[in-house]
């Protein structure tokens, strides 16, 4: 949802020159090409850095993407928005993936790997 998003976003501002929101398209898309390949951690046994990295992720995702979005509409209502539409889905997106960054971090999920008990 995020990447469609920022896809959207750039193509909105090549198209019309105005983004969807401030966030800088380019870094964004890099930042979760980043975080994607955490995702794939656990597929390499790696459960500890795992649930390291999704911690980790809930400053850029919870603080940035919800916390300032929030504060920012607060503060200057939709000025780094087309829409209140797009804020809304923004801080949808954003509250959906820290959501289930928090669960990973504190090792709320099911490993697919291990034989269930009988």
């Amino acid at each position: 949802m995020s990447l469609a998003f920022l896809f959207a976003s750039g193509w909105s501002a090549r198209t019309t020159g105005e983004p969807l929101s401030a966030a800088p398209v380019i870094p964004s898309i890099a930042m979760f090409v980043v975080y994607s390949g955490c995702l794939l951690l656990p597929k390499f046994g790696k459960i500890g850095w795992y649930r390291v990295a999704m911690a980790i992720a809930i400053v850029p995702f919870g603080i940035g993407g919800v916390l300032m979005n929030i504060l920012n509409y607060a503060q200057h209502g939709l000025k780094d928005y087309s829409s209140f539409g797009v804020w809304l889905i923004a801080v949808g997106i954003n509250s959906y993936g820290t959501i289930w960054n928090i669960a990973a971090a504190l090792g709320r999920f099911k490993r697919v790997d291990q034989p269930k008990a009988q």
